[in-house]
């Protein structure tokens, strides 16, 4: 859990015109408030939402202060009211299941530092993701110079190392996402700028070897499938309405983002609600409105 903040309540003190005999009643009612906040977010959010949600309200505890001073006791009413706001604008925001698995990581995070077997199970977790990542996305999750194996390994290794021996500027992580996977990301960008080289390790021994050619009867009908579908999906555009384009353009633009859940290729259709000031359940709808449209186009060509 994160320390109550000192200096936001300070400000929110010198912002307020209350008598100096309510100072020191209205600084307790202003810590009182947000322990209890950051208590629930706590056993709620991971980490980096608890802290989001935190610098939130502090600021919307000053901006309302400063507005119109109030006694300790409203204070105590309207902190509840806005920690009821902040919680459903974040959830509608991140997605529950995202924010879930958030949470699930800090836990079990939390678990290897004080568990040899939790650490374990820990490593063998995120390098069976890593596995699936590089198989869905192996552009995004290559580094020239190494193999895939090699590359799982340096990230494992970070997180453990991490774990094992955190520094004390440790990495933070995203609300709505997994703290490891963020790591895992950002250590990936450190070692494709330290392995900058044009080579692909290939293990010949494992690479299986072409009888042939794929014959020109072959690469043709290859050439019509992509065309069908290239026409069926300028078709199924021409007939979306604007929500429907709208939604499609949020997806396209989330999907050239990587915004992919770790443990498969779905695309997380919470990042595109986000753009779109939405909810994941609309998200869900309108992808499955546009599979719809899309398929039937297909269908009709084939």
């Amino acid at each position: 859990m994160s320390s109550v903040p000192s200096s936001p309540l300070s400000s929110v003190l010198s912002a307020a015109s209350l008598a100096n005999a309510e100072v020191p009643r209205v600084a307790d009612a202003h810590r009182e408030a947000l322990a209890r906040a950051v208590a629930r977010w706590s056993s709620r959010f991971g980490a980096a939402s608890t802290a989001e949600l935190e610098a939130r309200l502090v600021s919307a505890l000053a901006a309302h202060e400063a507005r119109a001073p109030q006694t300790p006791e409203l204070i105590c009413v309207e902190a509840e009211r806005l920690c009821l706001q902040l919680e459903r604008a974040h959830e509608a925001r991140f997605g529950r299941a995202a924010l879930a698995a958030e949470n699930a990581d800090d836990e079990a995070r939390a678990l290897a530092r004080s568990s040899g077997p939790a650490l374990a199970r820990y490593q063998q977790k995120w390098d069976r993701a890593f596995a699936r990542l590089q198989r869905a996305h192996p552009q995004r999750w290559r580094v020239a110079g190494l193999s895939d194996d090699e590359v799982r390994d340096a990230l494992t290794l970070r997180l453990i190392e991490l774990i094992v021996a955190p520094p004390a500027d440790a990495p933070r992580g995203r609300p709505g996402k997994a703290w490891s996977l963020c790591v895992a990301e950002a250590h990936l960008a450190l070692l494709r700028r330290s392995f900058r080289l044009g080579a692909l390790p290939t293990d010949f021994d494992a690479t299986p070897v072409l009888e042939r050619a794929p014959s020109q009867e072959e690469r043709w009908l290859e050439l019509e499938a992509d065309q069908r579908r290239a026409l069926a999906g300028e078709r199924a555009q021409h007939q979306l309405n604007r929500p429907q384009r709208r939604w499609f353009a949020a997806m396209q633009h989330a999907a050239a983002d990587g915004e992919f859940f770790a443990s498969s290729d779905q695309l997380n259709l919470s990042a595109a609600a986000r753009q779109l000031g939405k909810n994941r359940s609309s998200a869900q709808r309108a992808y499955g409105a546009l599979q719809e449209c899309f398929q039937r186009e297909l269908e009709r060509l084939d």
